[in-house]
């Protein structure tokens, strides 16, 4: 069985049902502007994504000012980590999902079967929600840039008690994503951690 669990990064332990009711597919059109994603004097904007919203917040970007010869988009798939188990998950993972437009997702996954496989037993569970048409707001979702092969990006998420901002940077090859990321609500940092690549171009 997976489910979601909360991260250090991320926000105080939440145990949910990873099963979903389906989603409708639509058409994705990108509307925004691809300007540099935050500045020391940024206001918090929205972006908009047909079918998907996106709050960019008003805090400085943790790892620097963003470069001005980047772009928004230009990946399409899927990175994960697997982290150590713990007292309550046999297997934890740490899941980005990039579209090719530009917006990007994140999800902890916590799965109980300690002999399960993220490709074979856990991403054929999550793929029918972890897709841009779930607009719940307390998934971690923002917008990239890249140039050359850096990557950065910050992921809002909205909560009853709180709003999670987390500031990434790293660099991205075809097979693996290394990131460093930065809490606003609680300070936690990583540095370098190696995400794995999965090739989700023929998945929904």
């Amino acid at each position: 069985m997976l489910i979601l669990c909360g991260c250090a990064i991320q926000t105080p332990p939440t145990q949910l049902s990873t099963a979903r009711t389906s989603i409708p597919t639509s058409n994705v059109t990108y509307t925004a502007s691809p300007t540099p994603l935050l500045s020391p004097t940024s206001e918090e904007t929205e972006v908009v994504l047909t079918g998907t919203s996106v709050m960019l917040p008003k805090e400085a970007f943790h790892f620097g000012a963003t470069p001005q010869m980047s772009q928004v988009g230009g990946i399409n798939g899927v990175y994960y980590l697997e982290d150590a188990p713990d007292e309550t998950c046999a297997q934890n993972y740490r899941v980005f999902r990039f579209y090719d437009d530009g917006l990007v997702m994140s999800v902890p996954i916590c799965d109980d079967d300690p002999t399960g496989d993220f490709l074979d037993n856990v991403w054929p569970d999550i793929s029918v929600w972890f897709r841009r048409e779930n607009n719940d707001s307390t998934d971690p979702r923002g917008i990239y840039h890249i140039a050359e092969n850096k990557i950065w990006f910050t992921t809002v998420a909205e909560y009853v008690s709180h709003t999670a901002v987390i500031d990434y940077f790293g660099t991205f090859s075809k097979d693996q994503l290394m990131l460093s990321s930065f809490s606003h609500y609680n300070g936690h940092q990583t540095t370098e951690e190696e995400f794995i690549y999965l090739d989700i171009s023929n998945s929904p």
